[in-house]
């Protein structure tokens, strides 16, 4: 095919598309309604959950773990460690201020939208086998580098 029969080519292929006969086309499906956002936690929940938000930032330092779970659910991740004896960072690092070196910790992160929730566990100090309270919180966006 040389450059000149190229558009006339193409011409005579859209005619004769036009005139071919057409298939029925099935009538798109109304939209169904959308069941209603739940307050369940996760990354699966409603960005603007304004009232799961406002239930995390409620909890403050001396909350156990059952009045948390409670109140926001289960987390999306659970990890037991020790504060170190060398700085760190990562999202826990003002832990280092409030526990001692070797201190045992529990960090639970909450995965909600565009944001990570973290509540910080500790026992009182001296006490180990005591209740596990909350000594921090906080949240950054999920896409932080530390």
């Amino acid at each position: 095919m040389n450059k000149r029969s190229a558009p006339f080519a193409l011409l005579a292929g859209l005619i004769l598309a036009a005139c071919l006969p057409r298939q029925p086309v099935a009538p798109t499906p109304a939209p169904t309604a959308s069941p209603a956002p739940t307050d369940s936690p996760g990354p699966t929940a409603v960005p603007d959950d304004a009232a799961w938000e406002e239930r995390f930032f409620a909890v403050k330092p001396g909350v156990v773990r059952e009045e948390v779970e409670t109140r926001l659910g289960p987390p999306d991740e659970r990890q037991e460690m020790t504060i170190p004896e060398e700085p760190f960072f990562g999202p826990g690092e003002g832990l280092s201020v409030i526990l001692e070196p070797g201190a045992p910790y529990e960090e639970w992160v909450y995965r909600r939208a565009e944001m990570d929730y973290y509540v910080w566990f500790s026992a009182p100090p001296g006490d180990p086998a005591g209740a596990w309270e909350v000594v921090l919180t906080a949240s950054y966006p999920a896409d932080a580098v530390f």
